[in-house]
């Protein structure tokens, strides 16, 4: 089942890429639990939503600091149900200056073809925190 939990997050990555926030709502489980982490320098406010509606208030709240932010996948490791991606982060601020990038990771847990959780982590503690290390 692992190299399927992949592809269901290899799927919402993909979408998120494209801006099609709602083509990912069948992927996530009606309770998924979506918590940026206390790791992610990029995120203000609140960080932790529940459900598809929470997960698109999260994503338009990490987006209001933005004029443009994109992330791409660099790397997918798989823990049976649950899946790291190392992400790189590309951020434009809203008010001016020079993109911002940054490298984190995103630790989910799918369960029967469905994002139950995302939780964001640095590289170094994503890995730990599924136990591949």
């Amino acid at each position: 089942m692992s190299r399927e939990n992949v592809e269901v997050v290899r799927r919402i990555y993909d979408q998120l890429a494209l801006g099609n926030f709602w083509a990912i709502a069948p992927l996530l489980d009606s309770q998924i639990s979506w918590d940026w982490g206390s790791d992610m320098a990029l995120v203000e406010g609140s960080t932790v939503y529940h459900g598809p509606q929470g997960v698109e208030a999260a994503t338009r709240e990490w987006l209001k600091a933005w004029d443009g932010a994109r992330i791409e996948v660099e790397e997918f490791f798989d823990a049976g149900e649950q899946v790291v991606a190392f992400v790189h982060i590309y951020a434009r601020p809203k008010h001016g200056g020079p993109e911002v990038e940054m490298r984190s990771a995103n630790a989910w847990t799918v369960r029967a073809g469905l994002a139950t959780s995302m939780k964001g982590y640095t590289r170094a503690n994503a890995r730990k925190a599924v136990g591949l290390e």
